[in-house]
């Protein structure tokens, strides 16, 4: 199974409160799910945020995060699908 996980909206710095269970979920399900593909989609600024925390997924960044809302509503609406 693949499993994507979308924090576009956790820009470090601009986020929603949720920033630290990502992380801690992203750290822990792999290990624990070993048989599920784990992505995690972020901002194509706020990637290598994320690529930095030495996660047990695969970030891919894609249309902008939670510093600019509104592009990351469209990104959210138009960027996933492609992704996916």
């Amino acid at each position: 199974m693949k499993v994507a996980i979308d924090v576009l909206s956790q820009s470090p710095g601009h986020s929603t409160g949720a920033l630290s269970w990502f992380l801690q979920f992203a750290r822990a399900a792999p290990a624990r799910d070993p048989a599920t593909d784990y992505m995690l989609i972020a901002g194509r600024d706020d990637a290598e945020f994320y690529r930095g925390k030495k996660l047990a997924m695969r970030v891919v960044g894609t249309g902008w995060g939670n510093a600019r809302r509104v592009l990351r509503v469209l990104s959210e609406h138009l960027l996933l699908s492609p992704v996916l």
